[in-house]
């Protein structure tokens, strides 16, 4: 997390850079050969700890643990070109401290449905861009390197 605000009893926190760690496993079920359809699922725990300042200055942790499990669903043109449908469930607990009271929240939405694809350059790189536009909104852009197949 790069930063952002929250509001908690009337007054809104700023959030500062924090860490995340985060740990997939995935099964592909359908292959999606050079021009065939592809069904991956997967489960994913991650952790993530940041500060919180109020306004007076004052600085207390946040700390959330998220488990989502997801699947994904799409076909592969011309080898390279692989667009595709994603949808996920998650949840998980948030820890914070309000003004010297322990608190504990969860997430607004407990689902994330949207559209994607990856982009296959060479052997080895793939592009990747996603969006989900209902439940959980958000939008992601990556690379990935494969050093064996």
């Amino acid at each position: 997390m790069l930063d952002g605000e929250l509001d908690g009893g009337g007054v809104r926190y700023d959030v500062t850079p924090g860490w995340l760690a985060a740990a997939t496993v995935a099964r592909q079920w359908l292959r999606g050969g050079k021009d065939d359809f592809f069904l991956t699922t997967s489960l994913t725990v991650g952790f993530s700890s940041v500060h919180t300042e109020s306004p007076i200055g004052v600085r207390t942790g946040l700390t959330a643990q998220d488990t989502r499990i997801g699947v994904l669903f799409g076909r592969t043109f011309a080898g390279i070109w692989n667009p595709y449908v994603v949808g996920r469930v998650f949840g998980g607990p948030v820890h914070w401290n309000i003004a010297g009271t322990d608190v504990v929240g969860s997430d607004r939405h407990h689902y994330a449905i949207g559209l994607g694809g990856s982009l296959t350059l060479g052997a080895s790189l793939d592009l990747v861009a996603e969006g989900a536009f209902f439940g959980e909104r958000s939008f992601v852009l990556g690379a990935s390197y494969s050093f064996w197949d």
